[in-house]
């Protein structure tokens, strides 16, 4: 036999030897207790102050230029079969975090 065939055999034998191992372990369900979820922490004046005064208007100006960009982006994204993905880059994801995210969450 070849050198290739013989690595083969014994690399398939090693597989086949290996596949009960997982039932003779003791309690395959036996898991540790979860952690608990980490908490967020009150942002801090800073945060809020920076987001309020820098991360906002930012936000804003991008909004009104997506708003801006939709009729050029949406026929296009329609002639390609994804309208809606326009729809969310141009308007829906700039208003979300302009309007509905908390103050001082970035």
């Amino acid at each position: 036999m070849t050198r290739a065939r013989t690595l083969t055999r014994l690399s398939a034998l090693l597989v086949f030897l290996m596949l009960p191992l997982p039932a003779f372990s003791e309690d395959p369900y036996d898991l540790p207790p979860a952690r608990p979820l980490p908490t967020r922490e009150e942002p801090t004046f800073a945060q809020k102050s920076g987001d309020l005064l820098l991360s906002r208007p930012i936000s804003a100006v991008r909004l009104v230029a997506g708003v801006v960009m939709l009729p050029i982006a949406w026929p296009v994204a329609a002639l390609l079969g994804d309208a809606d993905w326009a729809l969310d880059v141009c308007v829906r994801d700039p208003y979300e975090y302009l309007v509905e995210r908390p103050l001082g969450r970035l």
